[in-house]
C-alpha cells in the first residue's frame, strides 16, 4: 500500500492517462486545479464532469474501492458533483455514471468497510464492489494500451 504522497502522485498520472484519451474526441477537456472534491475533469463542450480514481489494488483482491467517508465526514461518492466515474486499473479503465455506481452500492451483496488507509491518520469508510459487478453495470471498458 502506498502512502498518501505516493498515492496522489500516483491519482495525478491516472487522471493524465484520462484527460489524454478524452482530449482525442473533447480537446477542450481539462483537470481541475487544485483541490475539488466534486470532480477532476470537466468537459466544457459537453458539460461533463469526471471523477477519476485509481485501484491497482483491485487485480489482487478482486473488489473495486468506493470511498464514502473520511474521519466521520461525506467523501468520495457521497458528495462527487460528476456525471460519470472513472476506475483506472493496470489493465483498463471503468467507465460508470454517478447514477448508476449509487444504485450498485445500494445493493445488498455489497459490503461497506471502515478502516484506516495506510498513511492515513483517520478512519475511512468504503464500499467493496466486486469487479464484476462493477463490469456488468459500466457503460464501457477500455483497454489501457
Amino acid at each position: 500500500f502506498m502512502e498518501f504522497k505516493d498515492s496522489y502522485q500516483a491519482g495525478s498520472i491516472s487522471e493524465k492517462a484520462v484527460l489524454a484519451y478524452l482530449q482525442k474526441k473533447h480537446p477542450d477537456a481539462y483537470i481541475q486545479k487544485g483541490y475539488c472534491k466534486e470532480y477532476d475533469i470537466h468537459i466544457p463542450s459537453i458539460n461533463i464532469y469526471i471523477e477519476v480514481k485509481q485501484d491497482f489494488q483491485s487485480q489482487y483482491t478482486g473488489n473495486t474501492l468506493v470511498e464514502n467517508s473520511f474521519n466521520g465526514c461525506p467523501s468520495g461518492i457521497s458528495t462527487s458533483g460528476s456525471d460519470w466515474f472513472v476506475f483506472v486499473t493496470r489493465c483498463n479503465f471503468y467507465v460508470i455514471t454517478l447514477e448508476a455506481l449509487k444504485s450498485l452500492v445500494k445493493e445488498d451483496n455489497i459490503i461497506n468497510k471502515s478502516f484506516i488507509g495506510k498513511g492515513d491518520k483517520d478512519p475511512k469508510t468504503a464500499y467493496l464492489v466486486p469487479r464484476e459487478d462493477l463490469i456488468n453495470k459500466c457503460f464501457k471498458v477500455i483497454p489501457v494500451i
